[in-house]
């Protein structure tokens, strides 16, 4: 016996807002990972295609060249990486504030609710592990600007 399941318009829009939530809470992060990954690998591709080159016609290959770096001139890497945390923190909570307000006072739907209070989380936690980060790593933060000073 086959049975036809009558869904209301209701069920019809979870479904919907459901199908949206999984495309932008997986397939978003896994193309921009996969765009990153693919950019980084052009790029070591392309500079080891160049030494192979500066080998084969006999030049001299300084070895710190074979190492991959990371990203950055690594000056105030620890700063850096503190000030992104406190940037997106502010960044993705005042999107969610503003999200979650728009959500109420204009009564939209429920989905950009769960959207604001999801970057409002993300933006606090961000903001908690910029706070605590600062404490921690205040000793590293003064070594590395010691050591700065000491090359300058």
């Amino acid at each position: 016996m086959c049975t036809t399941v009558l869904m209301s318009y209701n069920d019809a829009e979870l479904i919907q807002s459901l199908v949206a939530m999984l495309g932008i809470c997986v397939a978003l992060p896994i193309t921009i990972v996969a765009m990153l990954t693919k950019s980084r690998s052009r790029k070591i591709d392309r500079k080891m295609d160049i030494l192979e080159k500066a080998v084969e016609n006999g030049l001299r290959v300084d070895p710190a060249l074979l190492v991959v770096a990371d990203e950055g001139d690594g000056k105030y890497k620890l700063k850096k990486n503190l000030l992104n945390r406190l940037t997106f923190g502010i960044a993705l909570t005042l999107v969610g504030g503003l999200l979650i307000v728009f959500s109420e006072v204009e009564s939209l739907v429920f989905f950009i609710a769960l959207i604001g209070i999801a970057c409002s989380a993300i933006g606090l936690g961000l903001l908690i592990s910029y706070f605590v980060g600062r404490r921690m790593l205040a000793p590293e933060i003064k070594k590395e600007e010691e050591k700065l000073m000491d090359v300058s």
